[in-house]
């Protein structure tokens, strides 16, 4: 009987410390170093442009590969909103650049 105790005693043990872990939502601290800094792209097609006002709503590049949406309310007045695909000038860059 005594050995049984000690038994259930340790695995309960076990399991009380298998289920201690680190909070996997901490924030982690922000990465210091030097920002890269690169050319401005050169533009690949023409602007798109379009007047958006309070109503809200959205412009799209002219290769259809990127699109603002506007929400309504997030202008007081209307605005000129544009969007154009230019040159990925990054290092190891992959796809477009708006």
């Amino acid at each position: 009987m005594q050995l049984h105790k000690k038994t259930i005693r340790i695995a309960a043990l076990v399991i009380m410390l298998a289920a201690c872990s680190k909070n996997k939502d901490v924030a982690k601290p922000p990465v210091v170093g030097t920002p890269l800094v690169t050319n401005p792209g050169t533009p690949e097609v023409p602007v798109a442009k379009k007047i958006i006002g309070p109503a809200g709503g959205t412009v799209t590049s002219v290769d259809e590969g990127f699109s603002v949406i506007v929400a309504p309310g997030a202008l007081t007045q209307e605005e000129e909103i544009s969007v154009q695909a230019v040159s990925n000038n990054l290092p190891g860059g992959i796809g477009k650049v708006y």
